[in-house]
């Protein structure tokens, strides 16, 4: 056990060192390094505008200030602004240092990081405890506001930074991870100034000082930024408008379609040989269907789709690659299918099987996905390069849909009316409406539905926020709790004590303990102060009063009465009963000073009702109930089921990681899907929250590590979809292959 619980032991699992991160960074390609250098020089800039105004602005408000208090409060902000600058410029580097080398970690999922997790000591209040106190909360509401603020003006230049690096680099970037998106600026300059030893007021004239200096200049500062990119050919598409957006969409007909895409072309060539079949020279005297009327059959068919959509009917299962080229063929009479265009319907038919069969995704959120079946079909057929570039748009909107539906799940009653699900249909029908070739619809739509989980993320990021502040104060006031009472245990030693001196341990001086110990922690003066406090105590009701005891008693008892009055008072104890358990304890010192020969008498009558120590004392289990009761709260009660689990199943639980999605199934219960949001070890807590933040689920490790033997718990793959799918598809054709073979 720590002996240091001034925190609680959250564990932010995707935290890294200093120097780790320099090591990453150091692997991160050299467009995000000129990147990082860029932004990091502009930002600079911005900074030192920022401080150089800073002593002005705390200077006028010290002027216009009401009282001396407030004056002397500027003045005294200006001090320590200055002696600090230095710093703070240096950890808000350092920060988005350690956002950019976070682009690497692979399995992160885009959670807040170890800085913005940690919660500073605050007043706790003994009832209640709450670790998020009314000047950390009002800070917090600043930073939002003013990120939502950003986030109005620049939504489009930012999202476009995190499209091209995403296109670098191996995680998912989206708003929340992003290095240069406004949550991360916004929030690592809080974090660079939260240590500052000022008053709310200054830390919130210096966020406001961020929002006019850094915040509102960045339109420009994406500008260069994005312009640095496009000068690397880093998706340079992004910025340029109308028909130049689009990718080329000319094909050749015949088997040498799709050779400039590696990609179909392997996938063409397991198919083939799966098949066992070769098609070249196959209907050559029969006219290919070109892929321009390919396109037009599609839109037919697709527009079937939103009318029936429109008239309340319901798409029905996904169309077979025979059921597709019949309707191609019965509009195109006399004209075959060309052989890579029939490929590559088998091989979209495929990937979206997989979908379907795919057990991360509710069944209401599989049927919603399987309506892009003909617009992606229309897009794979126009752009031989959708197969092979990981950046395309479509396969983007594809990932970003099942990513956001990986923790949605039906409400109780089954309706389908949440936000996410209504954001998803609409997106679905505005394709299947108005999808004819031009992939920049699905750029469009992709920026808007980025943008509509980067709202809902925020609102269930702070909800979250506040659910592992909750958790984690838990665990620190049953930590608290639970050394309080081990800490008396060992002081009383079993001995037989006075009632009075029973009540002043149990119940102010553990509360006095307790608050000690979260406050100042076991390693503080205060916290061996009170343990002596309590030592004394104990002695002055049970040492003999031979000679060198009762002169010592005589001499320590005002300076303890004195403590122990400090100690109430501290804790704001009731003055009546403060006043009758003192005046109690003065009774019992009183008598036993009286006795003659104190020791004699309690070793020749121990059991006479007229001895004080009798007369007062109540039975032994009352202090070992009461110290006891919080560390049999701490302590997870074992199993027997616990001897039969299978010990890789515990290292299996140890290696899950925060933001990893679940989904668990209890008896006679509807499935719960939830995500890992935070681990307490301190009393073996795994936190776990659903889509919106909201806590649904508590485990211990040994919980966990059954559950996974019973299979009442299961991981969600996180992983982007398309990408899964055509690993799937690519595994079961060289499976199929193999076995022909």
């Amino acid at each position: 056990m720590v002996k240091d619980s001034n925190k609680a032991s959250v564990i932010s699992i995707a935290g890294e060192t200093g120097g780790f991160n320099r090591a990453r960074l150091a692997r991160l390609p050299a467009q995000v390094h000129r990147l990082r250098e860029k932004a990091e020089q502009l930002l600079q800039q911005r900074l030192k505008a920022l401080f150089d105004g800073a002593d002005d602005a705390l200077f006028d408000l010290a002027d216009k200030a009401s009282s001396n208090h407030d004056q002397n409060l500027y003045f005294e902000a200006m001090r320590e602004v200055r002696l600090r600058r230095r710093d703070i410029e240096a950890g808000y580097i350092a920060r988005l240092d350690e956002a950019f080398s976070g682009l690497l970690r692979t399995g992160n999922g885009g959670g807040p990081s170890e800085a913005e997790a940690e919660t500073p000591d605050i007043a706790v209040d003994l009832d209640n405890l709450s670790l998020v106190d009314n000047e950390q909360l009002e800070c917090h509401v600043a930073v939002e506001s003013m990120v939502s603020k950003a986030l109005e003006r620049v939504a489009e230049p930012a999202q476009h930074i995190a499209l091209r690096l995403d296109s670098l680099v191996p995680i998912k970037v989206y708003q929340q991870n992003n290095p240069l998106g406004p949550d991360v600026l916004c929030n690592s300059f809080y974090s660079a100034i939260e240590s500052l030893q000022v008053d709310i007021k200054v830390k919130l004239v210096l966020l406001k000082l961020f929002d006019k200096a850094v915040v509102a200049k960045l339109d420009k500062i994406y500008t260069v930024l994005n312009n640095l990119l496009i000068q690397q050919n880093v998706l340079p598409s992004l910025t340029v408008k109308g028909d130049a957006r689009r990718r080329p969409k000319a094909k050749a007909q015949g088997s040498g379609e799709g050779a400039g895409s590696p990609v179909l072309s392997q996938l063409r060539g397991l198919l083939h040989g799966a098949a066992q079949e070769s098609e070249a020279g196959r209907g050559a005297a029969v006219s290919s269907l070109p892929s321009g009327d390919l396109g037009q059959v599609l839109t037919q068919l697709q527009q079937s789709q939103v009318d029936a959509l429109a008239t309340g009917g319901q798409l029905g299962a996904l169309l077979s690659v025979a059921q597709l080229v019949e309707m191609i063929q019965q509009q195109n009479r006399g004209r075959e299918l060309a052989q890579v265009d029939r490929d590559v319907i088998n091989l979209i038919n495929m990937l979206f099987q997989f979908v379907l069969d795919d057990g991360n995704l509710a069944e209401p959120m599989k049927a919603l996905i399987a309506r892009l079946q003909i617009p992606l079909l229309k897009v794979a057929v126009a752009d031989n390069d959708f197969f092979n570039r990981p950046g395309h748009p479509a396969r983007r909107l594809l990932n970003e849909m099942a990513t956001a539906g990986l923790g949605w799940q039906a409400a109780e009653d089954g309706s389908l009316d949440d936000p996410l699900y209504k954001k998803m249909s609409e997106l679905v029908r505005c394709l299947l409406a108005d999808f004819d070739n031009d992939v920049t619809l699905f750029e469009k739509l992709l920026q808007d539905f980025i943008a509509f989980l980067d709202k809902e993320t925020r609102r269930a990021t702070v909800l979250e926020r506040r659910t592992v502040d909750a958790e984690d104060g838990k665990a620190r006031s049953e930590q608290a709790r639970a050394l309080v009472s081990e800490q008396l245990d060992a002081i009383i030693d079993n001995r037989t004590l006075p009632h009075c001196v029973h009540k002043i341990l149990n119940e102010p001086w553990h509360n006095l303990l307790f608050l000690t110990c979260l406050k100042q922690g076991q390693e503080s003066e205060e916290w061996s102060a009170h343990c002596d406090t309590a030592q004394d105590l104990i002695w002055s009701v049970t040492a003999p009063l031979d000679r060198e005891g009762k002169p010592r008693l005589m001499k320590l008892l005002p300076d303890l009465l004195m403590r122990l009055q400090k100690g109430f008072e501290g804790i704001s104890h009731s003055p009546f009963e403060t006043n009758k358990l003192l005046d109690d304890l003065k009774l019992e010192h009183l008598k036993r000073l009286r006795m003659e020969h104190p020791v004699q008498a309690q070793a020749a009558e121990p059991s006479q009702p007229s001895l004080p120590s009798a007369e007062v004392t109540p039975a032994v289990p009352e202090p070992t109930a009461q110290v006891s009761e919080v560390a049999s709260e701490a302590t997870p009660e074992p199993t027997s089921k616990v001897d039969a689990l299978d010990p890789q199943l515990l290292v299996q639980v140890d290696g899950f990681v925060q933001g990893c999605w679940f989904e668990f199934q209890e008896p006679d219960s509807a499935p719960v899907r939830c995500r890992l949001a935070a681990v307490i070890k301190s009393v073996d807590k795994y936190i776990f929250v659903n889509r919106t933040g909201v806590k649904v689920a508590e485990k211990s490790r040994e919980q966990l590590a059954m559950a996974l033997q019973n299979e009442s718990v299961r991981m969600l793959d996180d992983g982007k979809l398309f990408d899964r799918a055509l690993e799937s598809v690519i595994g079961d054709l060289r499976k199929s292959r193999s076995g022909v073979a």
